[in-house]
């Protein structure tokens, strides 16, 4: 063997030092190929996914009502899970002082609101106080959780088994008008097949339309 076949064969056994962050000649030939097989695999995967999520939402209960009033409304929070939830936003020409009086006297909604009829308010108007009304066609057992004055109106109710939170928060702008929020979550087994968000959320906007006309009459 030539002296210069011997060193060639001395520098195949020698260790090489790689720069950093560079990849070995043999993984630049490491190829991974998608065949036709994974593609419908991780497409059947996708579905089950999908539908085992829409299933989990058509199927959740919720919190029992108690535990809805005292660690949901009480806290401010709506139940995020719910599968329907919606948040509706007016403003309103008109002093907080008389925003607040509309929405806090709740035997007189139906003076404002040709939605709400047959209100009973067992008590004054503060926090664990229950009432009963009829919005529409529902027929609705609450219970008061925040009553926090030109602030925020808050309750939990039940109506035909599904659980709800119902937040109004009211906030004073720098022009003197009042933006009023309005948000809820609702939630029972197989509710989404006969009640959506979108539909919520026109029932907020009826309520806050109606509470704004109310508000900004002279």
């Amino acid at each position: 063997m030539t002296a210069g076949r011997m060193a060639a064969e001395r520098r195949r056994f020698l260790p090489v030092t790689l720069p950093p962050g560079s990849v070995p000649p043999d993984e630049h030939h490491a190829v991974t190929r998608t065949t036709p097989v994974d593609l419908r695999q991780r497409s059947r995967n996708h579905i089950q996914t999908k539908g085992l999520v829409m299933m989990s939402n058509l199927l959740y209960r919720g919190p029992v009502i108690g535990d809805l009033h005292e660690d949901y409304a009480k806290k401010r929070i709506l139940d995020e899970k719910a599968p329907v939830r919606a948040v509706a936003k007016i403003s309103i020409a008109a002093p907080v002082e008389k925003v607040w009086q509309l929405i806090s006297e709740i035997d007189r909604w139906p003076s404002w609101n040709a939605a709400v009829r047959e209100v009973r308010v067992d008590g004054e108007v503060a926090v664990d106080t229950p009432f009963s009304w009829v919005n529409g066609k529902s027929r609705i057992r609450s219970t008061l959780a925040v009553v926090d004055p030109l602030n925020e109106i808050t309750w939990s109710g039940i109506s035909a088994g599904v659980r709800a939170v119902h937040r109004n928060t009211l906030e004073r702008a720098q022009d003197g008008t009042v933006l009023v929020t309005s948000q809820e979550s609702m939630s029972m087994p197989f509710l989404p097949l006969v009640f959506s968000s979108a539909k919520l959320h026109t029932g907020l906007n009826d309520w806050l339309t109606a509470l704004k006309r109310a508000a900004e009459e002279e």
